[in-house]
């Protein structure tokens, strides 16, 4: 065992060195002129360092394969990559840390391991389309026109991706001004297109989520929605997005809620977050609960007239009619405000009741 051989290292190397000083002073009695022929101590102490390191590498392996025959592949991939790291020159240790890192999810070690600290010019073209392969099954399509731009003897199918992918970018910038300036259709021609030409990154999905959204098209923006956090389970805008859209429909509130709390993790300080977690809490019926995330959500978010809209809602079921006046008044003091009629009638109600 590795244990027993590094105990012992040190009776070895003691013992070596030993016999080493006896050697010396031997080579300098009798044959004086004939050159020592006894190696150096550093360079056996190299060999024995590098001994170990083997040792030590294959009991990595060892362990790291009775982790996947466990199931456990997090575990067996940190055992691999320290292997690989004891033991450089192990192809097999070099491929296995690459499928193991594709197969978890883990893109950027497969990366690392082709990478190992080289700019893309010191590699070869086959390593550089290695890394556009593994950055494309999780659509990191920027990533993967680097390492392809990076190929020093382009082929035709590498020309035609280069093309392809800057003619997606470019549509899917449009399709983002569409949405920006509210001609959802338009933006919806636009970023579908791109889905055609094979590319899917999760902004263009984003935008199509949200342009279905708005045109009420509310199964495709779902579906649009959960390719995203596919992809990217711990995506903040995607969950927050899904969550809210949910929320207003009445519909997965308990999910919704999960979602919300995983964009709270990523970000616990994003006002928009806070009030989508504010609302959920409100449509569940658990207006006290609802409350907190929402004047936090107040602090932070001055200029939508959302925020005061929920504040007030939660104050109504609360029993406050004062403070849900004093919100629902302030929400409508924005000219953008859709909701305008429905908040005013409210106001009408609890001023009839007031005064």
């Amino acid at each position: 065992m590795l244990s027993l051989w590094l105990k012992d290292k040190q009776v070895i190397v003691a013992a070596i060195t030993f016999i080493l000083a006896v050697l010396s002073g031997l080579s300098g009695c009798g044959h004086s002129s004939k050159q020592s022929t006894v190696p150096h101590a550093e360079k056996i102490l190299e060999t024995l360092d590098e001994i170990a390191f083997l040792e030590l590498a294959s009991e990595y392996f060892i362990e790291a394969n009775a982790a996947l025959r466990r199931g456990d592949s997090a575990v067996a991939l940190r055992y691999f990559e320290t292997a690989f790291m004891l033991d450089t020159n192990s192809e097999i240790l070099y491929n296995k840390v690459i499928e193991i890192s594709i197969a978890t999810g883990r893109p950027a070690s497969a990366v690392n391991i082709i990478q190992r600290g080289r700019h893309y010019s010191q590699m070869s073209d086959t390593d550089l389309r290695k890394i556009a392969s593994i950055f494309l099954n999780y659509h990191s399509y920027v990533q993967a026109f680097e390492a392809i731009e990076a190929v020093k003897e382009k082929t035709r199918a590498d020309t035609i991706f280069l093309f392809r992918l800057s003619m997606a970018e470019s549509l899917a910038i449009a399709g983002a001004i569409y949405n920006s300036r509210g001609h959802y259709d338009s933006a919806l021609v636009v970023l579908n297109n791109v889905l055609n030409m094979g590319v899917k990154t999760p902004n263009i999905l984003f935008e199509l989520g949200m342009a279905n959204e708005r045109m009420k098209n509310y199964d495709e923006a779902e579906k649009h929605f959960r390719e995203i956090l596919r992809i990217h389970p711990r995506h903040a805008l995607a969950a927050n997005y899904l969550a809210y859209m949910w929320a207003e429909n009445n519909v997965n509130l308990e999910e919704a809620e999960a979602l919300i709390l995983i964009a709270l993790e990523e970000e616990p300080d994003n006002g928009a977050f806070l009030d989508s977690h504010g609302w959920i809490l409100y449509k569940q019926g658990r207006y006290e609960e609802a409350l907190p995330p929402l004047l936090l959500a107040e602090e932070r978010i001055k200029d939508d007239y959302v925020v005061y809209y929920h504040l007030g809602a939660v104050y109504l079921k609360l029993g406050d009619r004062e403070k849900a006046l004093k919100h629902f008044v302030k929400a409508n003091e924005f000219d953008d405000n859709p909701d305008f009629e429905r908040i005013k009638m409210l106001i009408d109600s609890i001023k009839a009741e007031l005064f």
